[in-house]
């Protein structure tokens, strides 16, 4: 995920949301999540959803795997 807070000292920076962060159970939504910031060696710190923008995972492939394919 991304921080996009603005007038935050973390705005653009990358992280992961903790496990176990998430509140609320069922059907009712978190408000927030605690999230190690990449380069802060694990430390939390907490954002409300609003201000993170979850990422997609790139997809790498393997160029030779990807030319096999086109052959056939």
């Amino acid at each position: 995920m991304r921080v996009r807070k603005i007038k935050s000292e973390y705005t653009g920076c990358r992280g992961v949301i903790a496990e176990g962060s998430v509140s609320g159970e069922g059907n009712d939504s978190a408000l927030g999540y605690f999230v190690a910031i990449d380069g802060e060696n694990g430390r939390l710190r907490p954002f409300l959803v609003a201000d993170l923008e979850l990422l997609r995972a790139a997809s790498v492939r393997h160029p030779a795997i990807e030319a096999e394919r086109e052959l056939g």
